[in-house]
């Protein structure tokens, strides 16, 4: 049997309603989300093939538990597909990048993925995709570095020259904000704190820029400063006394 890897996944969803309502377990099915998946996967050989496949997400599949609702079932669903894709693209050729920790939870960023996975007791429990098809598909490309600030996330995301904004807590990771805000130039390390974020970009050559951005009550990233630095600067942290 030839050994394959998986090179990028896409999911897509349209809504179904049935003809007739099904009886599946304990619930009665009318209606369901249904999920295409379309996948590149690459041989030990060096071929490369694409397929699709499609499946409903049927509620209480998995997780029986009389506490939840569809919709809940629906995104537990959606997550499970989002962690196995990012263990599939992260097997073998990705490793984690950036790491932020609160408590017992670590976010973590696979940045050849375009991943960011919640590990909770070394287990991959939530996972939140800003990108695809690295590194030249849709989306925000590379999260690399990554900064916590209450319940927001953000990640530097140096090829797409941006920042993206994301939600964590209650054991889930989910992109918010994509593009939170531009960057003139690539940026590399991202710090956070009180209501500073501060990221250093690299220009190209031996300059960078230390950039500062206020951060409001909503998450939102507003400008406040940038200055240049004469040299290639890659790591920044906010003293505060």
């Amino acid at each position: 049997m030839s050994k394959l890897s998986l090179i990028a996944a896409d999911f897509f969803e349209r809504p179904v309603k049935l003809r007739l309502p099904f009886r599946f377990g304990v619930v009665t099915l009318r209606e369901a989300p249904q999920v295409f998946v379309r996948a590149r996967v690459k041989l030990a050989d060096g071929r490369e093939g694409d397929g699709v496949a499609a499946e409903i997400l049927a509620p209480k599949w998995f997780d029986k538990s009389a506490n939840l609702s569809n919709e809940d079932n629906f995104d537990q669903l959606r997550r499970s597909l989002a962690m196995a894709r990012s263990a599939l693209l992260a097997a073998g050729r990705d490793t984690p990048f950036g790491l932020v920790t609160r408590g017992s939870n670590a976010y973590v960023t696979i940045a050849h993925s375009d991943v960011i996975d919640l590990i909770k007791n070394g287990q991959i429990t939530a996972a939140a995709a800003t990108g695809s098809n690295f590194p030249n598909g849709p989306g925000q490309q590379a999260p690399c570095w990554i900064a916590l600030l209450g319940p927001y996330l953000f990640t530097s995301n140096s090829p797409s020259h941006s920042l993206s904004r994301l939600l964590a807590g209650g054991g889930r990771v989910v992109l918010d904000v994509p593009i939170a805000a531009q960057t003139a130039g690539a940026p590399t390390d991202i710090t956070v704190d009180a209501d500073r974020l501060a990221v250093v970009e690299l220009n190209g050559g031996s300059t960078s820029h230390l950039t500062q951005f206020r951060i409001d009550d909503d998450g939102n990233l507003v400008q406040a400063a940038t200055s240049p630095i004469a040299s290639s600067a890659n790591g920044v942290a906010i003293v505060s006394w």
